[in-house]
């Protein structure tokens, strides 16, 4: 079986208030988003690299995962990519769930 090359992506949401017409008028919460952390975890089989959860990346291969913070203002979403080799792109494997 061929191998693949596998990433954990994390993506950080970062919320903040907006109002419509100044401080006391109607409030959004908007949120804005970036990458800010690719982990490369291993070659694998597509089969392994598919069957990896949050306690293998956590335990196995000593990756971390940050904590959403308590008021809900910053959210973190984890992902695997592979590399494709034959387009030389990374392409979204699955979430991963804590």
């Amino acid at each position: 079986m061929s191998r693949v090359k596998v990433r954990l992506v994390t993506t950080i949401y970062v919320s903040h208030l907006e109002w419509e017409d100044g401080p006391g008028s109607m409030q959004n919460v908007v949120s804005d988003s970036s990458v800010c952390e690719r982990q490369e975890v291993d070659s694998l089989t597509m089969a392994e690299a598919k069957a990896l959860s949050y306690d293998d990346l956590r335990f196995e291969y000593g990756l971390n995962f940050e904590e959403d913070s308590p008021d809900g203002f910053e959210e973190f979403n984890f992902a695997l990519q592979y590399l494709n080799e034959a387009t030389g792109k990374w392409c979204h494997l699955k979430s991963i769930s804590k």
